[in-house]
């Protein structure tokens, strides 16, 4: 759920969370990220060409930070 698999500089595949998923995951109590970076990622995240405001809604909904995404989202929007 969530995870791609992308290529590092060297050429290898791995695979790692989704940047939706990784959005709406760092809001969860749990990972005390500073207000700041969560700040900065959603600005970067929204001004992006790969958002999915779609696939970051179902993983918030799915880690219960629906309420602190669309805050995020309404102020930066």
């Amino acid at each position: 759920m969530g995870i791609v698999t992308i290529k590092t500089p060297q050429g290898n595949e791995v695979k790692a969370y989704s940047l939706d998923r990784t959005m709406a995951e760092i809001l969860r109590p749990q990972y005390h990220v500073d207000p700041e970076i969560i700040n900065s990622a959603f600005k970067q995240y929204l001004k992006g060409t790969n958002k999915n405001i779609a696939k970051l809604m179902y993983f918030a909904k799915i880690f219960k930070t629906t309420k602190k995404v669309r805050n995020y989202g309404e102020v930066l929007l």
